[in-house]
């Protein structure tokens, strides 16, 4: 009998849930417990059977859970789990440029202005948990600010973005006056604020706003707030300082003339202007330009005077504008500013001639007394100024004239007079300051002067005699007076000639130059000149240079205009050597005025001694009786000569001592050819030796046959 057992299966029922795909933040930190279901005593497992429950606190990972429902009256688990799949998101966070972010006090730094690469960021104080701060927040300097998404029904970073924050602060500038004055008519503007430092820009309001430009014109009775902006962050100050602005002005003064005129005689200046205040002082321009000193000259224009307050010392806004007329009468003229009178006419002031009416004389340039028109003269200097018509003014500069005194006086003549030599100039003067003079010489030529106004007369001598030289002139207080000076003049002139001939010993045939120099060693000038130069026979001419003068190679004859004194002349004669004649060349002075006074240099000679050698070479021994020897001229002079003949080899071929013209072309040394052989025709080389070392010849000799 089999026992029957029955059984009972129990089975949980499977856990429902309303989304089997659950998405989840990772910023939440979700576990286990937070997966829905919708039943309670739900337990999650990792696989979907078997396997350890997980605990409810365990964190979640992205995968799929297996939920189980125990149930209550069997204990027993869901036989089939309810899968459900799980997704833990965790975006990437905001990104910035710059970690550590700087900023300027000055501008009230918020939250907003933290600089990050994405939008719908938001900052946290702490990097984890806490509540988002507003926009508004301002920032404080060192604090770490903590950067999330913020993005509806999206999950947030869990690792925020840490920006540590660094305000700057720059301090706020200095003064030593808070309330400053200005003054109105200095058109003061925001750069002449006094502060006590640099680079301070100046705003209308204490915070915000657009800094004012230096130029801009300051107002009375207005704050303005200075600000220092730091070179190395750029921040301005974090509190502007605050510095109140007065503008003063002070009066115009005032004038009993607008229009005021002056004498420059008077030499008037800024401090002569009529005001009716004290302590004015004059411009050069209605605003701003540069101040008179009360010292300086006034001239023609328009003067702008200021009034100076005393509590400010400011001057006017509004100058006084007054026209100065300065008045300057011309300088009076004169037809001689230095004049003469008699002593016997006893000359007063009017007696000074000047070309103006009105005329006034002092005693000084400047200043000085006034003289009366009955004032005797005396031999001074006298000052004339011109007297202006209306405006009563003198001239600014007088005309100065000097007066002198003249009494007869005995005319007088002065220069040399003794031993002048023949065409030498002299200066001879008469008493200055007369009229008509009359100059009157004999054995002399005027140079210059000599005319009725000159008080000199400059003579050339020109003749070896007694000269004379007179004047008479007219003296303005006694009538004519006149002079005369006897003149000895004599001959003070020497004049050498030297000759030199440029090659002493010449081939016949050669040129050769003569070189004959005139010379003045003396005082006085020569003129008419005339060197005698004829050739001998032993030369025929061939040209000629002068350094002055002309010279006539047919007549001989070299004429000189003119020789002054320590002036040399000179001629050059090229001339060709001929073979026979006189070779002795004498030069002579044979003419001048005036008369040579040393005659023994007046001649030169120079000659040469000519070499006659004459080779012919070329000789035909053929017996026809012409041209049968080498023949050599003037060998008679050379006694011991010897001839040697080398054929075209070198080989020495005849050789003769004391040759005599007589060699027929037959060859006496045995070598290249046999001794008394017949040389045959050809070209050959000679050597004669003279004896005379200058007069050696070598050459080419040509034998025809």
């Amino acid at each position: 009998v089999r026992l029957a057992i029955t059984v009972n299966l129990n089975d949980a029922a499977t856990p429902s849930t309303n989304d089997t795909t659950q998405d989840f933040c990772q910023a939440d930190n979700p576990t286990v417990a937070d997966i829905q279901v919708n039943e309670i005593g739900v337990v999650f497992y990792d696989v979907p059977t078997d396997g350890t429950p997980l605990v409810a606190t365990e964190a979640l990972e992205s995968g799929i859970y297996y939920a189980s429902l125990t149930d209550g009256s069997s204990n027993c688990t869901s036989a089939v789990r309810l899968a459900i799949q799980v997704t833990v998101s965790n975006p990437a966070g905001p990104t910035t440029n710059d970690t550590t972010q700087e900023f300027c006090l000055s501008q009230n730094p918020t939250i907003a202005d933290l600089e990050v690469n994405e939008a719908n960021v938001v900052f946290y104080s702490n990097p984890a948990g806490g509540t988002a701060l507003d926009n508004t927040t301002a920032l404080t300097d060192g604090a770490i600010y903590y950067g999330s998404f913020n993005e509806a029904g999206a999950c947030v970073n869990v690792q925020r973005l840490a920006i540590t924050v660094t305000l700057n602060s720059t301090p706020m500038p200095t003064t030593a006056d808070t309330t400053q004055d200005f003054c109105q008519a200095d058109a003061p503007t925001i750069a002449d604020i006094l502060v006590n430092e640099t680079n301070v820009s100046w705003f209308a309001d204490p915070t915000g706003g657009t800094a004012l430009a230096p130029t801009t014109q300051l107002v009375d009775d207005t704050v303005y707030y200075g600000s220092i902006t730091n070179t190395e962050t750029g921040c301005e100050s974090d509190t502007r300082l605050a510095v109140t602005v007065n503008i003063n002005n002070g009066g115009t003064p005032s004038t009993n003339d607008n229009t005021q005129d002056f004498c420059q005689a008077d030499n008037p200046t800024v401090a002569n202007i009529q005001v009716n205040e004290s302590g004015v002082v004059f411009y050069n321009a209605p605003e701003g330009g540069t101040a008179f000193s009360s010292t300086d000259a006034l001239t023609n224009g328009i003067y702008y005077a200021s009034l100076t307050d005393g509590s400010n010392n400011c001057g006017s806004t509004v100058r006084l504008a007054i026209t100065v007329t300065i008045s300057d009468p011309a300088t009076p003229t004169t037809t001689n500013a230095t004049q003469e009178f008699c002593t016997a006419d006893n000359p007063t002031i009017t007696d000074i001639q000047v070309n103006e009416s009105n005329v006034i004389f002092y005693d000084a340039p400047v200043n000085g007394n006034l003289l009366s028109a009955d004032t005797p003269l005396t031999e001074t200097t006298y000052y004339a100024a011109l007297l202006g018509s209306p405006s009563g003014c003198e001239s600014g500069v007088r005309l100065a004239i000097t007066v002198t005194f003249s009494d007869s006086e005995e005319a007088v003549i002065t220069g040399d007079f003794e031993d002048i030599c023949v065409f030498e100039e002299v200066t001879y003067t008469a008493n200055p300051g007369k009229t008509n003079y009359v100059w009157t010489v004999t054995n002399g030529v005027i140079t210059d002067g000599g005319t009725t106004t000159d008080d000199f007369v400059t003579v050339s001598w020109n003749a070896i005699a007694t000269g004379v030289v007179s004047v008479s002139y007219t003296d303005a207080c006694s009538g004519t007076n006149s002079d005369t000076l006897n003149v000895s003049v004599i001959t003070c002139s020497d004049i050498t000639i030297s000759k030199t001939v440029n090659n002493t010993t010449p081939n016949i045939g050669d040129n050769v130059i003569f070189t004959i120099q005139v010379n003045n060693v003396g005082e006085g000038d020569f003129q008419n000149v005339v060197v005698n130069e004829m050739l001998p026979s032993g030369y025929d001419y061939v040209s000629s240079t002068v350094s002055t003068g002309t010279y006539n190679e047919n007549t001989g004859k070299w004429n000189i205009p003119v020789l002054l004194s320590g002036e040399s002349a000179t001629l050059s004669i090229t001339v060709t050597v001929l073979a026979t004649g006189n070779y002795v060349n004498t030069a002579s002075i044979d003419i001048s005025t005036p008369v040579d006074s040393d005659p023994g240099n007046n001649e030169s000679v120079a000659s040469v001694d000519p070499i006659c050698l004459v080779i012919y070479n070329e000789f035909s021994p053929n017996g026809d009786g012409s041209n049968e020897v080498f023949r050599i001229d003037c060998l008679d002079k050379y006694p011991n000569n010897k001839l040697e003949v080398f054929n075209r080899y070198g080989s020495l071929v005849y050789s003769k001592n004391n040759y005599n013209n007589d060699w027929d072309g037959t060859a006496n040394v045995s070598g290249a050819i046999n001794s008394d052989n017949m040389l045959p025709a050809g070209t050959y080389f000679y050597v004669l030796k003279t004896g005379t070392a200058e007069a050696d010849k070598t050459g080419w000799l040509a034998i025809v046959r």
